[in-house]
């Protein structure tokens, strides 16, 4: 079935695709209705992917909701006057959000309700590799299941340098919050570049993992992160923040530098790159709860830290420290120093140049 709504004026509409097999494709350019506007896929149950774009809305209110199958609902923009609802069902649907308030500027909502059983992706600002949050002028409500369901904040392409704040329950992107989440999600993604971007994470846990990703210039993690989760860090970092706690691994897959001296806490540490400070008076504490703390790449060497501690289960360059790596902290004698273990002991290590 094909419904494409080109400019619809009454008081309310219904369309309910009831087909029980074949995909259902639904593009909406623009609604008025002065009630609402009230779209339906079913399906009579029958597993077929939905396809839903969604241009603009100008309704007095615009509900969408889709079945079985794995859809993919694209919303341009929305400016209703009431509540745009986006509900998707059932199996693993994909709902990317391009624009959404532009004209409305703030005066509109959009919700997108997850109410299936698998896994559920939500973009922000566009597809993952092409996302620009300029056109979102309003915060976008979003719920997931009970399943794995990853939100997508995605700015690779605007060009700006920006900051998101995020808290347990809310990211804001330069001061204006364009989404508020629940505690349903596994994984919230920042997906940033072309600028000096700041992920800063405060106010409580954060209720998911969180990766970040960057193809900018610089970024940058600032606040308290605490984050009930794993944190994985793809691009190089420069990491401001006193304390990150995690309730999973933290993984920093690319160089890092402190810009303060930090305390990282989680089950596993792993530095994939180097550390260095900026000026020489930054250090670094490491405490793996239940697993390993482990660095692959040079401490110290490009820049050195103040201190380096690690209180639990330590692994540096593949093998056991006192064993060959090559380190700088707080000397600078032009050796190629190495680590040596003081404590005696496999845990609890606290590290000093020979």
């Amino acid at each position: 079935d094909t419904l494409t709504l080109n400019d619809l004026y009454g008081t309310s509409f219904y369309f309910n695709g009831n087909a029980a097999g074949g995909q259902e494709t639904v593009t909406v350019n623009d609604t008025h209705t002065t009630g609402q506007t009230n779209i339906e896929l079913e399906n009579n149950g029958a597993s077929n992917n939905e396809s839903v774009t969604l241009n603009n809305a100008h309704s007095g209110s615009l509900r969408i909701r889709t079945y079985a199958g794995n859809d993919t609902v694209v919303i341009n923009d929305t400016n209703t006057v009431g509540n745009t609802l986006i509900i998707t069902n059932n199996e693993s649907d994909t709902i990317t959000v391009n624009g959404a308030g532009t004209e409305m500027n703030g005066t509109t909502t959009l919700t997108l309700d997850d109410q299936g059983n698998l896994n559920d992706t939500f973009n922000i600002g566009g597809p993952v590799g092409a996302g620009n949050l300029d056109n979102i002028k309003i915060s976008v409500t979003v719920s997931g299941d009970s399943n794995f369901d990853r939100l997508n904040i995605n700015d690779e392409l605007s060009g700006k340098d920006r900051t998101f704040d995020t808290t347990a329950s809310t990211i804001s992107v330069d001061g204006s919050q364009i989404v508020s989440y629940d505690t349903t999600f596994e994984d919230i993604v920042f997906n940033t570049g072309g600028g000096d971007d700041t992920v800063s994470i405060f106010g409580g846990t954060v209720p998911s993992s969180v990766t970040l990703n960057d193809t900018g210039d610089n970024l940058t993690l600032a606040g308290t992160p605490n984050i009930g989760g794993n944190l994985t860090v793809n691009s190089e970092l420069t990491l401001d923040a006193p304390t990150v706690t995690t309730t999973g691994n933290q993984t920093y897959n690319a160089n890092v530098t402190l810009a303060q001296t930090a305390s990282v806490t989680g089950s596993n540490v792993t530095f994939v790159g180097t550390v260095d400070s900026t000026d020489g008076s930054q250090g670094l504490e490491a405490t793996a709860a239940t697993g390993t703390a482990t660095f692959f790449g040079d401490i110290g060497v490009g820049m050195e830290l103040s201190s380096f501690d690690v209180t639990s289960s330590a692994v540096l360059g593949g093998v056991t420290p006192g064993a060959g790596f090559l380190v700088d902290a707080g000397q600078d004698d032009g050796l190629n120093n190495r680590w040596e273990d003081v404590s005696g002991g496999t845990t609890g290590f606290d590290f000093e140049l020979d």
